[in-house]
């Protein structure tokens, strides 16, 4: 009896599918790329821990109003606007936007990566 076919096209634990891995070849192509940085995710007894204020300071940076954040594998999976999109500059915006980005990741059963992307 042939075995099972998988219906993924690829793992998506991958490490190739995380944006860290690929970032600096991308940044080194000649395409418009968003204004990106990268903050730290750290798994703790009860959650997640993140630096709501380097993600505050990257606004601030540059003079944005708005910014989007997933983690390194992935989006937001099912509530994009509440999960990915940080709406307001401040930190009870910032760290609701993350909290809902990690508990929708968490019940799809995606891997965070270790961090979060930020974005323009």
């Amino acid at each position: 009896m042939p075995s099972p076919v998988s219906l993924f096209f690829s793992d998506f634990t991958d490490e190739r599918g995380r944006v860290d891995y690929y970032w600096s070849r991308l940044r080194s192509l000649d395409v418009p790329v968003p204004r990106t940085t990268f903050v730290a995710l750290e798994p703790t007894d009860d959650g997640y821990r993140w630096d709501t204020d380097a993600i505050l300071a990257f606004m601030d940076d540059n003079d944005l109003h708005r910014a989007f954040v997933r983690t390194q594998f992935k989006a937001a999976t099912v509530r994009l606007r509440e999960g990915s999109f940080v709406s307001r500059p401040n930190s009870e915006t910032v760290d609701r936007t993350v909290e809902s980005l990690l508990n929708q990741n968490d019940e799809q059963g995606w891997p965070h990566g270790g961090g979060l992307v930020v974005r323009e």
